[in-house]
């Protein structure tokens, strides 16, 4: 450094060579307005999109903006739960067993949701989804990932959440990862049956709270999804600051 004139610090960059850098919600409450920028600036690879929420207008702003746009299904009217940004695990947990074990969450109508769903994205943006995965990750539960992957295959290939590899959390083995690992185990092999285009490891940027930094390294080796909610301040901020640019024509 020169003296009496300070270095700029240096921000260290994601490697967007080895991340796919994924944005949820796009539709649910306000989601929108901190999303579309990112899109717009070319800081995000994808964008998963709630086609049941997102305004006509919204729409029309992610497609002009060139980044793939998957669709971000859904099964809260279903479910009971995952309206609200703070929805404790357990409870998402306890009302997705009540549920399921009632009956209310059989492939059929798990399917016949979907289908309401596809069509009104199709209503939005005149085309097929980029990609397919579902909100809060219930289609790691086996049942709904047979339902997935016949659903992907009869309307369209996409990229799907999956994780070819694994699912990736760094040093901080959460519930969620943990939970998710055991049962994507399980959805292998349809996932073997109905093959499709899927990131090395799927990852969840929530996961390397207090850790970030592992992010950086070279472990594991391979593509990883790294979904985030950038409606929460912290994730915004870390996209802004660790993100390069990337053109979206090129995604």
């Amino acid at each position: 450094m020169i003296i009496g004139i300070p270095m700029e610090k240096k921000t260290s960059l994601i490697d967007r060579d080895r991340y796919i850098i994924s944005a949820d919600d796009y539709g649910l409450r306000d989601a929108a307005a901190d999303i579309l920028p990112l899109a717009q600036s070319g800081k995000l690879d994808r964008v998963a999109v709630m086609a049941n929420r997102v305004s006509v207008s919204d729409a029309a702003a992610l497609a002009r903006t060139g980044v793939a746009i998957d669709i971000h299904l859904e099964l809260t009217r279903l479910v009971g739960t995952g309206e609200k940004v703070d929805d404790g695990v357990l409870n998402r947990g306890f009302s997705f067993l009540i549920r399921l074990f009632s009956g209310h969450l059989s492939p059929r109508a798990v399917g016949g949701e979907w289908d309401q769903q596809l069509e009104r994205f199709e209503e939005l943006f005149g085309r097929k989804p980029d990609g397919w995965n579902v909100h809060e990750h219930y289609h790691y539960f086996p049942i709904f990932f047979r339902v997935l992957a016949g659903f992907v295959e009869r309307h369209g290939d996409g990229f799907v959440r999956f994780g070819r590899k694994g699912i990736f959390s760094g040093r901080n083995v959460t519930p969620t990862s943990l939970i998710l690992s055991i049962l994507r185990y399980f959805c292998l092999p349809a996932f073997v049956r109905h093959p499709a285009p899927t990131s090395d490891y799927m990852s969840s940027f929530d996961w390397f709270s207090g850790h970030e930094a592992e992010l950086f390294s070279g472990d594991p080796q391979g593509t990883i999804e790294l979904a985030f909610h950038p409606e929460r301040p912290e994730e915004r901020i870390w996209i802004e600051e660790h993100v390069g640019v990337k053109n979206p024509s090129s995604l």
